[in-house]
């Protein structure tokens, strides 16, 4: 099978879809009107679940015991270049951590943990 079948761009598709937060039968209806091809829900769901068994090995993967994290932050300023105010940013450099024990800086042990997983 080649990188541009038509299976494989109808798989493209449907994950991509799939992605955008489509349920099945709105997968299989988009397919069917837009795009003129016809795809059960079956087969839209052995797609999917495929995406969905790679995702589950991803997550479920051994982690290396170290990761670098490097803690950055940007501040922004106005300056006038060629007479006109334009942004330019500063991105000061503020820590690398290379332990597996790392905690976060003072600044971010206020911040909710939510907040603190997405940084």
């Amino acid at each position: 099978m080649s990188l541009y079948s038509v299976d494989n761009i109808k798989e493209k598709l449907v994950i991509s879809l799939y992605a955008k937060g489509m349920s099945v039968s709105d997968i299989e209806e988009e397919m069917r009107e837009i795009y003129e091809i016809e795809l059960s829900t079956s087969a839209i769901s052995i797609i999917t679940n495929k995406v969905n068994q790679a995702a589950q090995e991803w997550q479920n993967r051994p982690l290396d015991p170290v990761y670098l994290i490097v803690w950055m932050d940007g501040i922004v300023f106005k300056v006038r270049d060629n007479g006109k105010i334009i942004n330019k940013s500063v991105y000061p450099f503020r820590n690398v951590v290379m332990s597996p024990h790392a905690s976060l800086p003072k600044s971010f042990q206020k911040i909710p943990f939510i907040f603190q997983y997405l940084l």
